[in-house]
């Protein structure tokens, strides 16, 4: 509705001029809103862990902890076990991805969003070698379906409050709230904070625990959000691979050689690729930034100089 909004707003030209002031004006409004929200939030945050404490008893706190300690067990029993076991299925290391995408992966940890690194997870995926229209579609529609990260936030938040409430799930009740919570990890904003809004509808469609029960973890969300979303970028990067070897549009030997580089050598590669795409053209499938020895260089710069005179003498 609000695109079809946007677009007869666009072709009504003068005439609804005075709407879109009016539409420009109330966005200024709403973001000073945002903005004192953002300024009140840690206070507000700060309050709720405090009367948590005080109704609750100090014990809450151990609790919460105990909390952040399973989780983050959690978040690495998965990415050794089950990316870990992907990537040998694609004789890869895991190891060495999360070495190429550091930069990414610190960024994410750092402002607890995904978002903020599409734009260079696309570019480090593409020097790995996946195909432009596998990074494109995988990437992009990954950060709202593939949010391994927040299914498991969100499964393990909801079984923690019920416990913190006496709530006795059954196994039937314990199955669908799992399922409920995958169905509603799907689509979840890929900011800080984004997931926690799901389990506030979830709650009121399952019906097991009151709304009121999120105030217990509302403190130390911010500390969860950090595993759900390196666990998003990073699970999101190696559904590519998967993705890009299925379609057979996946460079398996550039990928080897690209995780095999050095930080230097990896600093040089990013740079040929981004002249390469200034340029327009592609860059070659083995860089000289990716061999190793002095010889392997010469040979590929000799090989990337031909290939550039090449379409210039067609």
């Amino acid at each position: 509705m609000s695109i079809v909004f946007g677009a007869a707003l666009n072709l009504a030209g003068p005439s609804g001029a005075p709407l879109t002031r009016g539409i420009t004006a109330l966005s200024g409004v709403v973001f000073r809103i945002v903005r004192w929200i953002m300024r009140l939030a840690p206070f507000g945050t700060f309050g709720a862990l405090a009367s948590v404490g005080a109704t609750c008893g100090a014990e809450s706190l151990q609790q919460l902890l105990y909390l952040i300690l399973l989780f983050t067990g959690t978040c690495v029993a998965y990415i050794v076990v089950v990316l870990g076991s992907i990537m040998r299925a694609c004789r890869l290391g895991l190891f060495a991805l999360m070495r190429l995408l550091k930069d990414e992966l610190l960024v994410a940890l750092s402002t607890c969003s995904s978002e903020a690194v599409l734009r260079q997870l696309v570019r480090k995926l593409e020097i790995l070698g996946a195909g432009r229209p596998v990074v494109g579609i995988v990437v992009a529609s990954g950060f709202s379906f593939n949010l391994d990260g927040s299914a498991i936030y969100l499964t393990m938040a909801s079984l923690f409050l019920s416990q913190a409430l006496g709530v006795d799930l059954s196994w039937q009740q314990q199955l669908t709230m799992v399922a409920v919570m995958m169905l509603t990890s799907k689509g979840t904003a890929g900011i800080a904070g984004g997931a926690f809004i799901v389990p506030a509808s979830s709650m009121t469609a399952v019906g097991h625990m009151p709304l009121a029960a999120l105030a217990l973890i509302v403190g130390i969300d911010r500390i969860l959000n950090v595993g759900r979303v390196f666990i998003n970028v990073l699970g999101n990067a190696v559904a590519t691979i998967v993705i890009g070897k299925w379609e057979n549009d996946f460079d398996q030997d550039k990928a080897r050689l690209v995780l095999s580089t050095r930080s230097a050598a990896l600093t040089e590669l990013e740079a040929e690729y981004d002249a390469a795409q200034r340029a327009g053209t592609t860059p070659a499938a083995e860089p000289a930034s990716v061999t190793s020895g002095a010889p392997r260089q010469a040979a590929a710069a000799d090989e990337r100089r031909q290939l550039r005179v090449a379409p210039q003498a067609r």
